[in-house]
């Protein structure tokens, strides 16, 4: 119609309306329909039109143009309403109902604890016989597993942490940086993490890439890949050695300032293995061989950078020399744990660690020149070495006779490369995937938007994600009951029948020095001593790849001020760690305990369930990692850095012994099984039975606690207590064997869920008075383990 009045109303404004005009609109606009003047309608059909086609009449302005319309169409109106409503209702619900069935709950805080523990515990077992099969038996069904869940994420562990970054990934990515910027400032660490990894994703996104910054920087040290036979190092191990100290970029070794851990306040140089870069190297290397790729990745890296395909004979001698390196580093990282070492060095001294040709002239002539004149290292000095066991292999290749070989230097380059390609070039990132792939390494990028800042900026990261999901009040009562459980290993310690007074004095000092971060360090409550700890950072340039440079150089910087220093930097704060992790961990040598901020939801800790759940789920995670600092695999250091034996002889040989009884009764529980983790697993084994042991006391210094329902059953508070520290342990599909070699040695250091479940509470006296078991049930046997 609105043609139709157009058409007319222009006709009107000349002056003259015709009716030809008005019949030729009109069949323009409904087809057959037809008018009459005279106030007369009728339909004139097609064949009477073809055979006399009526001729234009003069317009009479007394006659009245009538329309005749059709009978409008409401069902068929109807029928495309509802199935465009419908269709759009299916998008809108359907796509969001299908990533939940594949992921499950995106947020950290929405698992119902215990009703999902009420219905995965089968009355039909007994408890007495297998307690993982009375409280896991239903475990499959009632956590609502979705695919990823009962595959990919299969246990408490995993499906919180998928929860915890689905969730802050997408706090970061909606967050308002004006906004942020406006009531924070720049300065702020917190507006600068969001800002690097939203600049991050940005790029990402708008598929940015950065390839020549990637070969400036290289450049900037003659490093190419495949190498320049006209340009290469002066000095393989000066670019190194400044790599580390100025850039915090570390190929082939890690050499940074660290503590002196016989002078607190004071900082030396460490040297140790790059032990990030080794296991991402090496995981993404046996991807590349299994998939018969190996060595197209080495080309399609060498053609991208130099833009024409490499030597084949410099591609063989390269893949020769990374796997002498990954022989060397990577494989006895498996049992890194009992070789684990820090000596104190001399720099004179350097050659008979490290390599013949490393004299110290030539280690202080690569290091002072990095030092203002104040501050120069001399031959006297000391530095620390961890894992001294890779060093002279490293050592022979960047001062050895073949250090400035096109070879070695390759090598250097494309390791170089591949460190930087995450946050510089996704392109070269696709070369070193399988099948060259470009979606791989884009959501490789992606994760690393989120995990790299977590890892350069932990705190201000960790201060974020508290605000954003962590209830007021739950950091507190989480850092009481951490409290209750150092008080706990104290008073146990302290009690000992079996230890003299030498060794009972050194592990009551063993047990005060030990330090812990809850959440984030106690020196660290405000957003001031957030900017305090962070002020070391500069203003952040616009691009990602730039960022990324400018954080490690700063934190480079400062690190390196701290060499030679004339008064001491006290720290509580170090060493730091990534905090969004559903961990807690003990971190030997250092002698620290990490509950990370990601644990403290359900089926760890909740304020709104009683302390016998939260005590068996958190506590007993807490007290295994406690145990850790006086096992006997890693709690053998003492203050200073270094093995040692704070246990006198003869209370070593008890302790031995009773080591040795918990090796025997996991190997017999685990012997169906084919493996012997009561010698694989010790470590992990033996903190999972002493940690029972103090969470146990540090629950029952709470006092009376009230009884617990779960479903239909009521329980005891030491029962509901011993229920939740095996509900944490449930995976559904446990009984699937692990089929990768390499993997399942790696795996091997802990003993199967099923028995970290039982065993510790078939070692545990009071879990048998719980729950009434008879002497010599499955899980009240005759022989325990007394630990502590």
């Amino acid at each position: 119609m609105t043609k139709v009045a157009s058409k007319v109303r222009a006709s009107e404004s000349q002056g003259d309306v015709r009716k030809d005009v008005v019949k030729a609109t009109t069949k323009e606009a409904y087809g057959s329909k037809t008018w009459r003047s005279g106030g007369e309608s009728s339909s004139t059909s097609s064949s009477s039109s073809e055979a006399a086609p009526q001729q234009p009449q003069p317009y009479d302005g007394d006659q009245r143009l009538e329309f005749r319309y059709e009978k409008p169409r409401w069902r068929r109106y109807a029928r495309c309403a509802l199935v465009a409503t419908g269709t759009t209702v299916l998008i809108c619900l359907g796509i969001p109902a299908w990533i939940r069935s594949f992921i499950g709950c995106q947020q950290p805080t929405c698992q119902s604890w215990i009703q999902e523990m009420s219905h995965s515990i089968d009355v039909s077992k007994k408890p007495c016989d297998d307690f993982y099969d009375y409280v896991c038996g239903h475990y499959s069904s009632a956590a609502s597993a979705t695919l990823l869940q009962g595959t990919v994420f299969p246990n408490a562990f995993l499906r919180l942490q998928v929860r915890v970054i689905l969730a802050f990934y997408k706090r970061v990515i909606i967050q308002d940086l004006d906004a942020m910027r406006d009531e924070e400032g720049e300065d702020s660490p917190r507006f600068k993490a969001i800002y690097m990894s939203q600049r991050c994703l940005h790029e990402t996104f708008n598929g940015v890439d950065r390839l020549g910054k990637l070969k400036d920087f290289m450049a900037g040290y003659n490093l190419t890949w495949p190498p320049n036979k006209d340009k290469l190092p002066t000095s393989l191990f000066d670019t190194l050695v400044e790599l580390s100290l100025k850039r915090d970029v570390n190929v082939l070794f890690h050499l940074q300032t660290d503590k002196n851990f016989n002078q607190p306040g004071f900082y030396m140089l460490h040297w140790e293995l790059n032990l990030e870069a080794v296991l991402t190297w090496s995981v993404l290397r046996t991807l590349l061989a299994s998939a018969g790729e190996l060595h197209d990745a080495f080309v399609r890296s060498a053609t991208l950078l130099a833009e024409s395909p490499p030597d084949p004979r410099l591609i063989g001698r390269v893949i020769d020399l990374d796997n002498r390196f990954l022989t060397v580093t990577a494989l006895p990282l498996l049992a890194l744990r009992t070789r684990m070492t820090l000596d104190y060095v001399k720099i004179s001294d350097a050659e008979s660690v490290m390599a013949p040709k490393l004299t110290a002239d030539r280690l202080l002539h690569a290091i002072n020149r990095l030092l203002p004149a104040d501050r120069q290292l001399t031959a006297d000095d000391q530095m620390i070495v961890k894992n001294k066991f890779f060093l002279p292999f490293v050592a022979d290749l960047v001062v050895g006779e073949h250090s400035g070989s096109e070879t070695v230097s390759g090598y250097v380059a494309f390791l170089l490369a591949l460190q930087l390609a995450g946050p510089m070039s996704p392109k070269y990132l696709a070369t070193v995937m399988p099948g060259g792939s470009e979606t791989g390494a884009t959501l490789l990028r992606m994760v690393s938007c989120i995990t790299v800042p977590n890892q350069l900026l932990s705190y201000a990261m960790v201060d974020l994600f508290n605000e954003w999901f962590l209830e007021e009040g739950k950091l507190a009562a989480i850092r009481n009951m951490s409290a209750n459980l150092w008080n706990a290993a104290e008073s146990i310690i302290a009690n000992l029948s079996w230890i003299d007074e030498e060794t009972r004095d050194s592990g009551v000092k063993r047990i005060r020095r030990l330090g812990r971060v809850v959440g984030h360090p106690f020196s660290l409550p405000t957003s001031e001593g957030l900017r305090e700890h962070y002020a070391f950072l500069p203003r952040f340039p616009a691009s990602y790849a730039s960022m990324f440079t400018a954080v490690h150089d700063a934190s480079a910087e400062r690190r390196l001020s701290l060499i030679k220093a004339t008064s001491p930097v006290l720290r509580g704060e170090d060493p730091e760690q990534p905090m969004i992790l559903v961990n807690a961990f003990y971190l030997p040598i250092y002698h620290w305990v990490f509950i990370m901020d990601a644990i403290m939801f359900a089926p760890f800790y909740e304020l709104s369930v009683p302390e016998s759940v939260n005590y068996g789920a958190l506590g007993h995670v807490v007290g295994h990692e406690v145990t850790h600092g006086f096992d006997p695999v890693l709690g053998v250091f003492n203050e200073s850095g270094q093995k040692g034996d704070w246990w006198s002889s003869m209370s070593r040989k008890v302790f031995d012994e009773r080591v040795q009884c918990l090796r025997d009764l996991y190997n017999r529980v685990s012997r169906s099984t084919g493996h012997r983790y009561g010698d694989t697993a010790l470590s992990e084994n033996f903190a999972d039975c002493g940690g029972m042991e103090k969470v146990l006391r540090a629950f029952r210094s709470l006092g009376q606690q009230p009884e617990v329902k779960l479903g239909e059953q009521r329980f005891t508070a030491e029962q509901a207590f011993f229920v939740s520290s095996c509900f944490k342990w449930c995976e559904q599909n446990s009984e699937q064997p692990t089929t990768d070699g390499a993997l399942e040695e790696l795996v091997m250091i802990y003993s199967p869920l099923r028995m970290r479940c039982n065993v510790p509470l078939m070692n545990t006296p009071a879990f048998s008075e719980a729950f009434s078991c008879a002497e010599g049930a499955p899980m009240n046997p005759e022989l325990r383990c007394e630990l502590f």
